[in-house]
């Protein structure tokens, strides 16, 4: 009988004991140590060129800021799946619900992924166009049924030009 392979993932968070409610929340298929170790010599390597900001950044600043040695690493969630693919939805899943919950994107070390930036700037624009379409609209379509009802008199024919309007 052949056992399946198992992967592990951890959901962790990083703070720092004099600085409440700021963390980094992150997900790895590494051990804790491994992760941490790399996160601290990433961060070294940033501070040699704290122009090339990326995803990283925030925690990288606050790494060098407050000293590796005086943060700390908690595991949050550990998670365990036969599919390597799978258990990784799961981990960005909860990594997500964990940003989320400790409000690590506004108020934290977290930064959001440039596809998520540019996603969030599309959803922006969208609503700017939208409420300055409605802005606009609004003058003009009363003045189409001010029209209307002028020449007409009949708030039925009005009402009628209203509904085509808006449907």
């Amino acid at each position: 009988m052949t056992e399946t392979k198992k992967h592990n993932g951890v959901v962790f968070q990083i703070t720092h004991p004099d600085v409440e409610d700021k963390c980094y929340v992150g997900q790895t298929l590494q051990s804790l140590s491994t992760r941490w170790a790399t996160l601290k010599k990433n961060a070294e390597k940033w501070a040699q060129n704290p122009e090339e900001s990326g995803k990283l950044a925030k925690l990288y600043e606050a790494i060098m800021e407050h000293g590796a040695d005086n943060m700390k690493i908690d595991e949050l969630e550990v998670h365990e799946h036969s599919s390597k693919d799978e258990l990784i939805k799961i981990l960005k899943e909860r990594e997500t619900h964990f940003i989320k919950t400790k409000n690590s994107l506004e108020n934290g070390w977290n930064n959001l992924s440039k596809t998520e930036t540019a996603k969030r700037n599309r959803d922006r624009n969208k609503r700017i166009v939208g409420a300055i379409a409605a802005i606009i609209g609004i003058p003009i379509i009363t003045g189409i049924l001010y029209a209307t009802y002028s020449k007409s008199g009949s708030i039925t024919t009005t009402l009628g030009v209203l509904f085509i309007l808006l449907f």
